[in-house]
């Protein structure tokens, strides 16, 4: 397991020259596949990512910095990440990989194309300047940890609680 590592949601990332259709963009912008962070105690969110990891030899954690994941994962995010077989991938996960200066990179998929993927932070311009490839790919983020709540996860959340309600047939309201 390898601990206390950084990913970078932005900065370590290469320069963005990828291109890809707007309907993929605004679909994975829509994603529902990225683990809505579970809130700890400020300077807990590795401790927190790390017990989560301990249990599968699979899984391991890192530290997220930047804003290319904002709104759902703000800078000191801490994620649990699950080696997983590159031929399983889908569009809307949230994967990390190592760019070609060899940093972690967390970002969203949003094409598959014949060369790798098209990856992409949630709050940048343009997709990242490299694909995610079979020697690249790290793995996929399963769950997530942070100290303040941000106002996507937050909503997501309230959702969520509305829809288990529902089906549950304790509420009957929904948001707008």
């Amino acid at each position: 397991m390898v601990v206390g590592t950084s990913v970078g949601w932005a900065g370590c990332a290469s320069p963005q020259t990828a291109s890809v259709g707007s309907a993929s963009v605004e679909n994975f912008r829509l994603t529902k596949i990225a683990p809505v962070p579970t809130l700890v105690a400020t300077g807990r969110e590795l401790a927190a990512a790390e017990q989560h990891a301990v249990g599968d030899s699979a899984c391991f954690a890192l530290s997220g910095a930047g804003h290319s994941m904002a709104p759902i994962y703000a800078s000191g995010t801490a994620i649990v990440v699950r080696e997983k077989s590159y031929r399983l991938l889908r569009a809307g996960q949230v994967v990390v990989y190592r760019n070609g200066r060899g940093c972690f990179v967390a970002h969203i998929l949003v094409e598959e194309l014949a060369e790798g993927w098209i990856a992409m932070g949630l709050n940048n311009a343009r997709p990242d300047g490299e694909l995610v490839t079979a020697e690249n790919f790290v793995g996929v983020v399963i769950a997530a940890y942070a100290s303040s709540p941000t106002p996507a996860a937050a909503q997501r959340a309230a959702r969520q609680a509305i829809k288990d309600g529902v089906e549950n047939g304790t509420r009957t309201a929904s948001l707008p």
